[in-house]
C-alpha cells in the first residue's frame, strides 16, 4: 500500500457510482448499487487473483475494471 487512506479505505480513488450512473439510478437503486459494488471491488482487492491464499488484484487492476464494469451495467 502506498499510503495510510489505502490501509483504512481501500476503495479511496475508484469511483463507486460514477456520476453518469448516479443519474439513471433512483434512491433505492442507487443504495442497492453502491453496495453491491463495493463488496465486489472490496473483494476483488483481497481475493480476487488466487482466493484461496487471499491474494487480491493490484489498485490499479481493481480501478480500471471498476469504470469497465460501469461502462457495461450501463450499457445492459
Amino acid at each position: 500500500m502506498k499510503d495510510s487512506t489505502q490501509a483504512t479505505n481501500p476503495l479511496a480513488g475508484i469511483s463507486i457510482v460514477p456520476e453518469s450512473s448516479e443519474k439513471l439510478l433512483n434512491e433505492r437503486q442507487l443504495v442497492d448499487y453502491r453496495a453491491e459494488r463495493e463488496q465486489c471491488l472490496e473483494r476483488l482487492l483481497t481475493f480476487g487473483k488466487d482466493p484461496e491464499h487471499a491474494d487480491g488484484y493490484a489498485y490499479h487492476t481493481v480501478k480500471n475494471r471498476a469504470s469497465r464494469m460501469d461502462l457495461f451495467h450501463r450499457w445492459i
